[in-house]
């Protein structure tokens, strides 16, 4: 995947082609306005695995929520969690 970088008034004028790129070719287009980078263009699996990437990031980087998963992996190991398929059945 790369990042092209464009200028508004072509973007403006091509962009048809460069939602071909995009969407296609998956890549990624910086918009400059005055020589300055206002806006990026992305594909919507780019975006979402972006959105991903951090909300993971910021979750996981809030030690409450570590020490939780951590609680949660080790009553899991030890056998005191549920299948998903036994939850089912309870949920019905």
């Amino acid at each position: 995947m790369t990042t092209m970088t464009v200028n508004a008034t072509d973007f403006k004028n091509k962009f048809g082609e460069y939602l071909k790129e995009i969407y296609i070719k998956k890549e990624r287009v910086t918009i400059e306005k005055s020589g300055l980078p206002v806006l990026v263009a992305m594909s919507y699996q780019d975006y979402e695995e972006l959105i991903d990437t951090v909300e993971s990031f910021l979750l996981y980087s809030k030690p409450e929520i570590q020490a939780q998963i951590e609680a949660g992996e080790g009553d899991i190991k030890a056998g005191k969690g549920i299948n998903i398929n036994e939850l089912k059945k309870k949920a019905r």
